[in-house]
């Protein structure tokens, strides 16, 4: 596996070139995501614009943001603004560059027609309803340099379009500072990882010897990097991105697993947090169920070094969330590293206020909405990535597929982003007693769904070069 060195100088001219946030997340705990439309006529006024933020030091290449990270470890350095540029196929042909042949059709298609059984268009939150030329996503550590520069670029913005919607992220965190989404759990544990400092930091924290892994989360650069196409330089590289806004019902998803564990599966006592950990792969604090349990594993929150068993779901469900969307080498079809090609790069954000304890245990003060996950993700191969996925994984009843080659009808589609076209309820066996795989110890029971796609779109993150000859 050729893993990046960050400090060697042979990668260079790699990191000068690239937009920051692809291989590595950029770490600011507040975004503005600027969805941006132009209006016609204007190509030449928005090619200098774009190429402006550059000028003006917006954009941050992965270079900068490596340098970053390490004044920041080491000096404590903040590394302030952080700044990228996306651009949509339709933002691509309205400054008059030829697509056809140069993108993949799911990308050139757009999310609105990606059959991925998302509500229909006129669900969406209108701010993503029509087209979206460029994305422009900036980050901070400070909350209100963030909105002040939203305002800022909004009126520039509307000299040559509008701004069809913002989305501010605001990372959201537990008792041991480790990032969760609003239902409570850890999130972003199980990342690829691209460096070799990365992989040694991993070895460290999951108690790993003599390289024995039982899983590695090792990745090639390959694996989000594609050729800029409108660009021939040697080091000139690009992403797919996808976003994507979903809203949860905290207190839809509290009381849901609170009836699951009493009332379908009748778990006793401490045991009832399990029904939960049971539909998202994890327990909140981040302890795998596949390896325990019970939650408060030492530093939880990093735990990832641990294998499905093909044919045994008395621990994690087949259906459970992180099993759904990363099945390890428990996919009888796939070796393991047939399995880590459709990973992607997720770099997501909470957004939306809220007054009460992700982790509290009280459910009548959640927010039914206005609060949830801004998903994002940097991959080289939309289809067989991000699409993959969500059509093929989380919203297929049947999958993980049983070693036998046979259908698996005991499992349903992912309980927190899994789509069926239709009421979106995942219906699986769960073990009432865990560790036990005896057909008799599990039950059928449904969940409902709780997070609701609002909109989005896929972009395309260009090379540096190629921003700095637009106009």
């Amino acid at each position: 596996m050729a893993l990046l060195d960050q400090r060697d100088p042979k990668n260079n001219d790699l990191f000068k070139n690239l937009q920051g946030n692809v291989l590595k997340g950029h770490g600011r705990e507040h975004t503005a995501n600027i969805f941006i439309k132009c209006d016609a006529g204007k190509a030449a006024e928005v090619k200098k614009w774009i190429k402006s933020l550059w000028d003006r030091g917006l954009i941050t290449s992965t270079k900068k943001q490596l340098r970053d990270i390490f004044l920041w470890k080491d000096a404590c350095v903040d590394g302030g603004v952080f700044g990228t540029i996306l651009f949509s196929a339709k933002g691509y042909e309205y400054l008059g560059f030829n697509t056809a042949n140069n993108f993949s059709s799911e990308f050139l298609n757009g999310m609105k027609n990606a059959g991925l059984n998302d509500p229909p268009i006129p669900k969406w939150e209108r701010g993503f309803r029509g087209d979206i030329h460029f994305l422009l996503l900036i980050g901070d550590n400070n909350k209100k340099t963030v909105k002040t520069l939203a305002d800022k670029f909004k009126k520039e913005i509307n000299k040559f379009g509008s701004v069809t919607t913002t989305e501010f992220g605001d990372a959201l965190k537990n008792a041991e500072k480790a990032g969760i989404e609003h239902f409570g759990y850890v999130d972003g544990v199980s990342q690829p990882l691209f460096f070799e400092d990365e992989i040694e930091r991993y070895k460290g924290e999951n108690n790993i010897k003599n390289n024995v892994f039982q899983y590695n989360p090792s990745a090639e650069k390959e694996l989000v990097l594609v050729a800029d196409p409108f660009n021939g330089e040697q080091d000139a590289f690009g992403s797919y991105f996808v976003f994507r806004k979903l809203e949860e019902n905290v207190r839809g998803f509290k009381a849901a697993e609170e009836k699951l564990g009493e009332t379908d599966l009748k778990l006793i006592g401490e045991d009832v947090e399990r029904a939960g950990a049971m539909i998202v792969g994890r327990f909140e604090d981040g302890t795998p169920v596949e390896l325990s349990d019970e939650a408060e594993m030492i530093k939880s929150y990093v735990i990832n070094d641990f294998d499905y068993k093909k044919d045994d779901a008395s621990k994690c469900p087949f259906h459970g969330h992180i099993r759904k969307a990363n099945p390890r080498s428990a996919s009888p079809f796939e070796d393991i590293k047939g399995v880590q090609a459709h990973v992607m790069a997720r770099r997501g954000i909470t957004f939306g206020e809220r007054d009460d304890g992700p982790n509290d245990g009280i459910i009548d003060n959640k927010p039914k909405g206005g609060v949830g996950l801004l998903f994002m993700s940097y991959q080289a191969s939309l289809e067989n990535q991000f699409g993959f996925i969500q059509r093929v994984w989380a919203n297929n009843k049947e999958f993980p597929f049983k070693s036998d080659g046979n259908t698996n009808k005991d499992s349903g589609i992912d309980p927190i982003i899994g789509q069926d076209g239709a009421d979106n309820i995942s219906t699986g066996e769960f073990a009432s007693k865990w560790g036990d795989n005896t057909k008799s110890n599990f039950k059928t029971a449904s969940f409902d769904d709780f997070v609701k796609m609002k909109g989005g779109e896929y972009f395309f993150s260009p090379s540096i070069s190629f921003l700095e000859a637009l106009a």
